[in-house]
């Protein structure tokens, strides 16, 4: 592909008939805790989890999925998930009423959704955005 290509939406990628979908993995230091915040205070389900104590497990986001671990921390921390949703007011309320970190107030991106940003419970970015047309992003 050369960079030409990245200028047309929709031009194929090699595997591009191949991928499904991506999920990001997210270091943490106590993942059941982590699990429990994003169930309990974010509203997210548990696809599943392993170890004794838990060392992984897997949220489901609608038709996305993500995973906490254990594991060796990356670089670099300013990475984040971008969740893309219904009715991102109703949740900015929610999640303001629960005591969640809101580090970016409710605003009209400039790409055309409208976002907001929180810190999780370990300090990780989540955007959460609601888009006119959902199938004009690939994360929808």
């Amino acid at each position: 592909m050369s960079t030409d290509d990245l200028h047309s939406p929709g031009a194929p990628g090699r595997h591009a008939d191949r991928f499904r979908n991506c999920a990001a993995i997210i270091n943490v230091d106590d993942v059941a805790a982590t699990a429990a915040w994003y169930t309990d205070v974010l509203g997210f389900d548990l696809e599943h989890g392993w170890g004794d104590p838990l060392e992984h497990a897997s949220m489901r986001c609608g038709a996305s999925s993500f995973h906490f671990s254990t594991g060796q921390p990356t670089t670099p921390q300013t990475s984040y998930v971008t969740v893309y949703c219904d009715d991102v007011d109703a949740l900015h309320d929610d999640y303001a009423g629960r005591g969640v970190e809101i580090v970016m107030p409710l605003m009209d991106a400039p790409w055309g959704a409208r976002t907001f940003m929180i810190n999780d419970r370990d300090g990780h970015l989540l955007m959460f955005a609601a888009v006119a047309d959902p199938a004009d992003h690939h994360g929808s």
